[in-house]
């Protein structure tokens, strides 16, 4: 509400953005008021949350179209340290190489890609990775590229964490490409432990609608795309939900791609969790604050109730080559020399303290 005090401006339309452009469905659950919108109370922001992190673990998505410039990816570092997230999801990096997982150190993060393909005129696309933060990445107990669409890595915590970022393929890709994403992504979906906290976000570039009139979620689009279907038939098998619609929104916090050709907009990212782990996906936001990166997509957070701890490696034990000292008599006669020296002083010790006892 804009007081006489107040300093809020109401911000600019944007050409074709208005209400009529939005594939929207009813967003209210039976029952509500046909006169207060979308929610009678305002919703409150998180934005102290999601710059301080709070107690919950934060992770999030975005499709950043391309971090190949230096200058977008120190601003993507940037805008991920200040967001207080711990994991944040990439897809269409385009960085290609030839590790089918490449990790690379920086200041404060780590990023862990698969690579980018080269589409026919030898254009690089896709790819998909993690940003996290040095504290998530001692934590990091497997990494794992399924297809250049899908990666997972695994996370020690309490719960165990493992993560799958993907890049599904876009509506107007084949039927048989779209298939193949999926079954390789319930493939994936199959390895991760029964009591392991799944979750799974990126562009899935699907539209979901409401199912039944029993489904008391709140969605963003009246009708269900051939992305949607395949991607409800995964989320059904994998035990699945999609946490966007767990929470009620306003329209203009719901969304996460903006078309420039169309001047459309949609909800084609998001973040799902397994069923029986629902309850610790305690909100979710789509924020502007990763703008600045120059996509035309969202950025999604989810807030987990989760701690990470450092996974526990091996130390890795230290083997001697004894091999040259029973080819060379020199040396042997040389080591022997020095190991006398070494100790002969503390065998003279020794044999001195015995006697005075």
């Amino acid at each position: 509400m804009v007081t006489p005090q107040s300093t809020r401006v109401k911000a600019p339309d944007r050409p074709g953005m208005n209400e009529d452009t939005y594939d929207v469905a009813d967003l209210k659950p039976p029952g509500g008021s046909s006169t207060d919108g979308l929610n009678s109370e305002p919703v409150k922001s998180t934005r102290n949350r999601i710059s301080k992190g709070g107690r919950d673990f934060i992770l999030g998505t975005l499709n950043v179209r391309t971090i190949r410039e230096d200058q977008r990816m120190e601003e993507l570092v940037e805008v991920f340290r200040s967001s207080g997230s711990g994991i944040l999801a990439l897809q269409e990096h385009r960085l290609c190489h030839t590790d089918k997982v490449k990790v690379d150190r920086g200041p404060g993060h780590i990023l862990i890609t698969s690579s980018a393909w080269r589409s026919g005129s030898g254009a690089a696309c896709g790819g998909v990775g993690l940003l996290v933060s040095d504290e998530s990445y001692k934590a990091a107990k497997l990494i794992k590229s399924f297809t250049e669409r899908i990666l997972l890595v695994s996370f020690e915590g309490n719960p165990s964490l493992t993560v799958i970022c993907v890049y599904a393929p876009t509506e107007s890709s084949g039927a048989e490409e779209a298939e193949s994403f999926h079954n390789s992504l319930r493939e994936a979906i199959k390895e991760v432990p029964a009591h392991d906290l799944l979750v799974v976000l990126g562009d899935f570039n699907a539209h979901l609608s409401r199912t039944s009139p029993e489904d008391k979620g709140w969605y963003y689009h009246e009708r269900t795309n051939r992305n949607g279907r395949f991607f409800q038939e995964t989320m059904l098998e994998g035990g699945l939900i999609a946490g966007n619609h767990r929470f009620q929104k306003k329209l203009s916090k719901q969304h996460t791609f903006a078309s420039e050709a169309t001047l459309s907009t949609s909800l084609i990212d998001y973040i799902c969790v397994r069923h029986k782990w629902r309850n610790s996906l305690r909100n979710i936001e789509v924020v502007d604050s990763f703008g600045s990166v120059g996509s035309d997509h969202r950025a999604v957070l989810g807030f987990v109730s989760l701690k990470l701890r450092r996974c526990k490696r091996p130390k890795a034990s230290v083997k001697f080559d004894y091999s040259p000292l029973k080819q060379d008599a020199t040396l042997r006669t040389e080591y022997s020399v020095e190991v006398r020296n070494r100790y002969e002083t503390h065998f003279t010790y020794s044999v001195l303290f015995n006697m005075l006892e």
